[in-house]
């Protein structure tokens, strides 16, 4: 029989006072008139069926009737009825909702639905549940679960998506980078054909020679000292205080000198070019004299002189780097566009000069 506190079966025995379980009292037993099973001697009601020998109804509960945590659900058979800690067998007329068998004392009543099952019908993974709400409740979670795997699907197809579209973008630039690298390659090429040669080579280091000598075949002169043949000019104005000479290669100064200046002095201004980096340059020199010709005209021009107008007309003659005898060197008249020397402390303008890189 089962302990009337605790629940547990105790095999049954004369001598025995107390339950070995609980330690509650063990009361003498006797057979209840009705569903014969032990009940205590003194007591009022069976357990087990709710039967009473008063007629009276104990804890509300007649003959034939069952409680389930406290409420009256009526019936024939067993059911087991909480009251405490303990376990009493009642009667019951229910019916498991899942397979339909009569509950007896094998049932619990499902958490989610609040219906009695037969505990062949609980959920295998959660007990508190007949298998239809655990079921319901495994596919709830496998929903989940799939939902949840979906995205992380998704998150990763992303990033997979997102480095496929830097590679391209990666891919992307680089091609552009590389087109732009051949055009300007390209441009490049294009300037140096465009880029036009110097039909004219002209000497710029500079010479000593005596304006008793052969002065006028060095430097291609006729009896008048002035020059056999002239260049067809290519001037262009830089906008920066300088002229480039495209039949030459030469960028010359488009003024120079602001007075007359004797040669030493001359070649003092040349070094203040340097040091000043005129039109961000620093190696500007005195011209040689072929150089010097190259810049005269075979007439004056509308600035009264034998050179282009694209220059300054104060500068009307010009300091050479060629040297004559001792103490004089050759200078350009650009009044009468004829070569001349003159004694270093006599005066003249100074226009620097520098070759095209």
């Amino acid at each position: 029989m089962k302990c009337l506190k605790c629940g547990e079966e105790i095999k049954p025995n004369d001598k025995m006072k107390f339950c070995p379980f609980c330690g509650s009292s063990y009361p003498k037993k006797k057979q209840c008139p009705s569903c014969k099973e032990e009940i205590d001697e003194k007591a009022k009601f069976c357990p087990y069926c709710g039967y009473s020998s008063n007629k009276d109804k104990a804890l509300g509960v007649s003959v034939g009737d069952s409680v389930v945590k406290g409420k009256i659900v009526g019936g024939s058979e067993y059911n087991i009825f909480n009251q405490g800690e303990s376990k009493i067998v009642t009667k019951t007329g229910e019916y498991c909702k899942t397979c339909g068998s009569l509950l007896k004392d094998n049932y619990f009543k499902c958490m989610k639905c609040n219906d009695l099952h037969c505990t062949n019908c609980r959920d295998s993974e959660n007990k508190g549940l007949c298998e239809g709400c655990g079921n319901v409740l495994k596919e709830r979670q496998q929903k989940i679960e799939k939902e949840r795997q979906q995205k992380i699907e998704k998150e990763r197809q992303q990033k997979i998506e997102k480095k496929r579209q830097q590679k391209i973008e990666k891919k992307r630039q680089q091609k552009i980078e590389q087109q732009k690298i051949e055009q300007q390659k390209i441009e490049k090429e294009k300037r140096e054909k465009e880029k036009p040669s110097n039909l004219y080579s002209l000497r710029k280091t500079p010479i000593t020679i005596s304006e008793d000598g052969n002065y006028k075949q060095e430097f291609g002169l006729n009896n008048n000292n002035k020059p056999f043949n002239y260049i067809n000019n290519e001037y262009k104005d830089n906008k920066n205080g300088t002229i480039t000479d495209n039949a030459t290669g030469l960028i010359w100064q488009k003024s120079g000198s602001k007075g007359y200046i004797i040669y030493n002095d001359a070649k003092a201004y040349i070094k203040s070019l340097n040091n000043s980096r005129f039109a961000g340059q620093n190696d500007w020199r005195l011209p040689t004299i072929p150089e010097l010709i190259s810049l005269l005209e075979p007439s004056k021009k509308s600035n009264d002189l034998y050179i282009n107008p694209v220059f300054d007309k104060n500068q009307s003659s010009l300091w050479s780097s060629d040297q004559a005898s001792s103490g004089r060197a050759w200078y350009v008249d650009f009044l009468n566009g004829e070569v001349y020397w003159n004694n270093v402390v006599h005066d003249n303008y100074v226009r620097g000069v520098r070759c095209r890189q």
